[in-house]
């Protein structure tokens, strides 16, 4: 009695509100779980709903809003329209139209690391319901991989899509429609990696090339150079040989059958130039150099920092070093392409005249190039020491204030009559700490200097001495006088040069 009594007080309170009336049915993603929602009025005594032939739960309910759900039933076709019906405590329904979400594409495109073809939307169809159709050369049927969401479908392209122009289309099996095609999408081939990546300038090599969307055939195009109609294996590898010489703009190109391309920056470099062995000749350098390329003008060479001129011959580089070098060693850099490399070389002095010297000791004066951090050794009978031309402390006491590479050094006494040897040495810090050095010799003679001895007194005689005569003055030319009579300046000569050879000694000698 009790409950037919609440019924009769909810029915005359509908009564007095008005009928039941849907007016709204919220549309749901197909095949997601959903709670479902009602809008419309006098809902206060509804006691259960159902969709189509599916039972959707009572959540809850107000007099203009009932929630039921969650409701993920799979109701076919899908486009259909179905019909909802509201049933109250006193038995009387009221009905509404059905129906799932139109699913909507918004955004699609192409994902070149996952190698993935991709659309965003909303209310999409699973993912199981889904197809893509490529066309290239031919077409191709695609199905979403398995990390494709209820918003995001994703489909991995095959590496051999021949890049450009392809069609994408979408269609799922639940008959829904999309627009068809998608769009025209210009795929790109895309270079993944170059090997080996650091090339040989003067030596071909096979390179290659990986990467996808190639198609069965590429042009590969590096600097000027084009390669054309290569295999792309199964893989999507493409093999070629690497053009010899230098190219400024390291870049490589493929163009697939479409003519579309993709491009590959700074694919690659040369192996760096080495220095093998530097060789004096005279006052020129050889340089043997390798990885250096045969074109002139990409190679650089400097001597201490400065650029030089050069003549290259295959790997070995000819240059003339300035005579006046620095002191120590000499930084020989080669530069090949954009990439160096320096080695130090010490330049052996080289000497080219030297000037006799007497035996008393003087100065000799030694020409030549590379000296200006050298020492001077003289030697005489080949191998004996006649004096090292330094101070106590090591400085040089050699003169090099004249012009050009020539040096003035003071001469000890030796041996008339023989010949002495001048030995230039340098050494990589010019302190003679080093066993590293450049000796250079040349020969010279020693020229007899007589030194006049102090005249003898003779022994008194007794004898009248007699009284001198007086010279005529004449202006006669008459030889038998020159002889007779020498003149005051020949017999002042030896005197001057005695006392001048006694002054150089003494210098010597302190």
């Amino acid at each position: 009695m009790k409950l037919l009594l609440i019924g009769l007080i909810l029915t005359l309170i509908n009564f007095a509100n008005g009928q039941p009336k849907i007016n709204a049915i919220t549309q749901p993603q197909y095949g997601a779980s959903s709670i479902i929602t009602f809008d419309g009025d006098n809902f206060l005594t509804i006691s259960s709903i159902k969709i189509g032939t599916s039972v959707c739960k009572l959540v809850s309910q107000t007099a203009t809003q009932a929630l039921c759900g969650p409701f993920s039933d799979k109701l076919t076709p899908a486009t259909s329209k179905f019909i909802a019906t509201l049933t109250f405590t006193t038995t009387a329904t009221v009905t509404g139209d059905f129906k799932y979400a139109t699913p909507q594409i918004q955004l699609y495109g192409i994902d070149y690391e996952n190698h993935y073809f991709w659309f965003y939307g909303t209310n999409l169809a699973p993912s199981s319901n889904y197809k893509l159709a490529v066309t290239d050369t031919s077409t191709i049927n695609l199905t979403p991989t398995p990390d494709s969401s209820a918003s995001q479908m994703n489909f991995l392209l095959p590496i051999s899509l021949t890049g450009g122009p392809c069609t994408f289309t979408v269609s799922d099996t639940l008959g829904f429609t999309y627009k068809t095609p998608l769009d025209t999408i210009v795929v790109s081939p895309t270079i993944q990696s170059i090997s080996p990546s650091v090339w040989n300038a003067t030596q071909s090599q096979v390179i290659t090339i990986t990467g996808i969307f190639f198609g069965n055939t590429v042009n590969v195009k590096v600097g000027g150079n084009t390669i054309s109609n290569l295999a792309v294996t199964s893989a999507g590898a493409v093999f070629f040989d690497s053009p010899t010489g230098f190219i400024s703009i390291k870049n490589v190109t493929i163009e697939t059958s479409k003519q579309s391309v993709g491009t590959l920056s700074n694919a690659f470099t040369y192996n760096p130039p080495t220095i093998s062995d530097i060789t004096q000749v005279n006052e020129a350098l050889e340089i043997t150099a390798y990885d250096i390329g045969t074109d002139s003008k990409y190679i650089q060479i400097y001597i201490n920092g400065n650029s030089t001129d050069f003549i290259l011959s295959n790997n070995v580089i000819k240059v003339t070093v300035p005579p006046s070098i620095n002191t120590g060693e000499t930084n020989i850099t080669v530069i090949s392409d954009t990439q160096s490399v320096s080695s130090l070389f010490l330049v052996k002095p080289l000497l080219t005249n030297i000037s006799a010297i007497p035996s008393i000791g003087g100065f000799v004066t030694i020409e030549g190039a590379f000296l200006n951090d050298c020492y001077f050794q003289i030697f005489y009978n080949e191998s004996t020491l006649a004096k090292d031309l330094r101070d106590k402390d090591g400085n040089n006491l050699c003169d090099r204030s004249k012009k050009g590479d020539v040096v003035v050094c003071p001469t000890p006494v030796m041996p008339a009559n023989t010949t002495f040897t001048i030995k230039a040495i340098r050494y990589t810090d010019n302190q003679n700490t080093t066993s590293v050095q450049k000796i250079a010799e040349i020969e010279g003679s020693v020229y007899f200097v007589e030194t006049p001895s102090p005249s003898q007194t003779p022994s008194p005689t007794i004898s009248q001495t007699p009284s001198p005569s007086q010279t005529p003055h004449s202006n006669s030319t008459d030889s038998s006088h020159d002889e007779d009579t020498p003149s005051n300046s020949n017999q002042l000569l030896p005197i001057y040069k005695f006392i001048l050879l006694s002054f150089l000694l003494s210098f010597l000698l302190y």
